[in-house]
């Protein structure tokens, strides 16, 4: 049986990888003494906490005590939100439909091409929209 520990800090070692504050055991006294100078881990003090004898004398629980293993919903659910595919594309092309600020002077346009100059780029976006009939 191994010592108990616990880690102070995260690593890897012979007892695998371990994080701050995991409970693990050490393989034997020397690596638990090693693990302790290296302030890795520290011995785990357990205190034998005596059992109660069950006394037939004693209440039982109250019944409205949550388990907490059960799920209880506290409202009701409904139906999932259904989102509906053009939706979703229209959303994605109004996005797509404005003219976008690249960096340099330069803006891309919703049908791809790239322009130089603000002005030129509003022209050039507002015939696009007259084009496909958006306007």
């Amino acid at each position: 049986m191994g010592i108990k520990m616990i880690a102070l800090r995260t690593f890897a070692g012979a007892e695998g990888f371990l994080r701050r504050g995991q409970t693990f055991e050490a393989l034997n006294e020397t690596r638990a003494r090693s693990l302790q100078e290296a302030k890795l881990a520290e011995r785990v003090e357990e205190e034998s906490v005596p059992a109660e004898k069950e006394n037939p004398d004693q209440q039982a629980p109250p019944e409205n005590k949550v388990n907490l293993r059960e799920v209880h919903l506290i409202e009701p659910v409904e139906g999932p939100d259904i989102i509906n595919p053009s939706e979703v594309q229209a959303k994605m092309q109004e996005q797509r439909a404005e003219v976008r600020h690249v960096g340099g002077g330069w803006y891309d346009l919703p049908n791809g091409r790239r322009v130089q100059g603000r002005d030129n780029a509003l022209a050039e976006y507002e015939a696009y929209l007259k084009e496909s009939g958006e306007a």
